[in-house]
């Protein structure tokens, strides 16, 4: 394959990866309930808005570690 055509697929995963983590954070906002929520079932522990949002934000920044060990592969820096 032409290193154009790897740039290519590689930038077109990028955003692709991108876009559904943002889906996956609008998600976990989205369906957090509020905090008054909790009256309606007492035995039912109720989650930790921030806690939600760092565990759905942690895997974008795996995933961005995982792209840039990738781009690092593709483009070898070398030095002497």
């Amino acid at each position: 394959m032409s290193p154009a055509l790897l740039d290519g697929l590689f930038w077109v995963s990028v955003v692709c990866c991108a876009i559904a983590q943002l889906f996956i954070l609008r998600a976990v906002v989205r369906t957090l309930p509020p905090r008054s929520a909790s009256a309606d079932a007492p035995n039912v522990p109720m989650p930790h808005r921030a806690q939600e949002i760092a565990w759905a934000i942690l895997p974008a920044f795996l995933l961005a570690g995982a792209f840039y060990g990738a781009w690092r592969l593709m483009h070898p820096v070398f030095t002497q």
